[in-house]
């Protein structure tokens, strides 16, 4: 069955508006509140900032305003996306919409933009005088507003649900367990202050990746890791060389596809940086070139390895319900300060049932027994998110009544467990019975060129959605 004309025209219009600015975040704001309004929703706003991140949930409801009900949310982030030529099938612009082969190409096309279109859709097919109990839909914009905006919305009351369905690309099966996730930040205080340096060469050096989720990281070329192996491959032919304003990444949940430093060598070596996957110029030392961290990248060489037998065995049996069967951990950024700080981006997914009360501690140790100059200052571990797994009955009401809905609809009723980490684990914590549901797969297309949902899984997801809310929410 084809996909309506006006879901067709909907999606495109949604995907084609990059919120990655504030004009392209309240265009989209906008688009939404129109649609909710032409749906006959009651619209609330709600704005506010955690962490000194901003978000905002529209929260649009149906039927009587009563406790209970089912809530339908859709978390849209501000994410970047991939060079625009690797974007083939949308020429090379990751902000055209387009149709091929059954496929729907576009940035956030696996993203919350198009599961929210599908949820409003669906409402919207629903006849708001035969809901008994309320539907609600929220939309949770901002990049801590899986955590944030879901804690808003249950503290603001606005909603008091006793079923929610968590929009994310799940192949359309019923997932009622994920990992969880955590972000944190490693400061390697310089150890030299600022000085002249030594007559010489100097070369940019750019390593190149392939970006990929860190739900994932096996599927992208971590440009982080592979520059910190090439470095110790350059200690080991050069010994006098500095390193300078190492940078690399864009977000925590990402694998990095770039990282690029400066490195000076003395004047009396004709040796130069060179390696596969190593872009190497040769340029005029910078005025500004910055404070030497060889040492701290050093102390990192060292961390790296004990970081990964930590993460890696911090469980003592595997899951064999989660892909993979263990924990999952990303090296996601570095990048330096004005001061020669430089500071690690790492996240972290455990499997529910994992205890990580001393993960901080455990890291700490580790940063401590790795330092190569005993007067060296400890790095500094920051938390900068902390969400928990989920592990909800897969045999609740709701379950129940999904599986039935997607029979009635010869669509497989699975059952399944997923990578990434959404508010479903606040809303389960409270008391609610949560599924994570949506069309598409995350799987090796999520943040990549080329992002694509079959059409298909998109209007089967109009129609299970439509089919739930009667069967929970209408007396028809």
């Amino acid at each position: 069955m084809s996909v309506p004309s006006e879901i067709q025209t909907t999606l495109h219009e949604m995907l084609s508006i990059d919120i990655r600015n504030a004009r392209g975040s309240r265009q989209l704001l906008d688009k939404i509140v129109s649609l909710m309004d032409f749906s006959g929703f009651r619209i609330v706003e709600q704005m506010a900032s955690f962490s000194d991140v901003d978000h905002i949930n529209l929260v649009g409801t149906r039927g009587p305003n009563k406790v209970g009900g089912l809530l339908l949310t859709a978390a849209i982030d501000t994410a970047g996306c991939t060079e625009g030529f690797r974007w083939t099938h949308t020429e090379e612009d990751p902000f055209n919409p387009t149709e091929k082969d059954g496929f729907l190409y576009a940035h956030g096309a696996n993203g919350g933009k198009v599961d929210l279109v599908c949820k409003l859709m669906a409402v919207a097919n629903v006849p708001a005088e035969s809901l008994q109990i309320p539907v609600t839909v929220a939309a949770l914009i901002g990049d801590q507003a899986r955590v944030a905006g879901a804690m808003q919305l249950l503290d603001s009351g606005i909603c008091q649900p006793q079923f929610a369905l968590v929009g994310e690309p799940t192949n359309l099966e019923l997932v009622t367990a994920h990992r969880g996730y955590f972000a944190f930040q490693f400061d390697f205080a310089p150890n030299e202050s600022l000085s002249d340096l030594p007559q010489g060469n100097t070369y940019s050096v750019v390593c190149r990746g392939e970006r990929a989720h860190s739900t994932s990281p096996y599927l992208g070329r971590n440009a982080v890791e592979l520059m910190t192996r090439h470095l110790a491959r350059f200690c080991r032919e050069q010994k006098d060389f500095t390193v300078h304003q190492l940078e690399g990444g864009h977000r925590t949940d990402e694998v990095p596809d770039e990282c690029r430093a400066y490195i000076h060598v003395p004047a009396c070596s004709d040796w130069m940086p060179t390696g596969n996957f190593l872009e190497t110029t040769p340029v005029k030392t910078p005025n500004t070139l910055g404070p030497n961290i060889r040492d701290q990248w050093t102390h990192l060489k060292e961390v790296l390895p004990r970081l990964h037998e930590l993460f890696r065995w911090s469980t003592s049996e595997d899951d064999s319900e989660f892909y993979p069967p263990t924990p999952i951990y990303n090296v996601s950024g570095v990048r330096t300060q004005i001061d020669g700080t430089m500071q690690i981006l790492m996240d972290y997914r455990p499997l529910p049932g994992q205890r990580c009360e001393t993960l901080v501690t455990d890291i700490e140790l580790i940063l401590r027994q790795t330092k190569t100059n005993p007067t060296q200052p400890s790095p500094v571990v920051q938390v900068l998110q902390n969400r928990l797994a989920m592990d909800a009955s897969d045999d609740g009401n709701l379950v129940t009544k999904a599986k039935q809905v997607l029979r009635q609809l010869h669509i497989p009723a699975v059952t399944s467990t997923h990578a990434e980490s959404t508010e479903g684990w606040i809303l389960n914590a409270a008391g609610i019975e949560t599924i994570v549901f949506g069309p598409g797969s995350a799987m090796g297309v999520k943040r990549r060129a080329n992002e694509h949902t079959s059409m298909s899984q998109i209007n089967a997801a109009v129609r299970f959605y439509e089919e739930l809310i009667r069967k929970v929410c209408s007396a028809s």
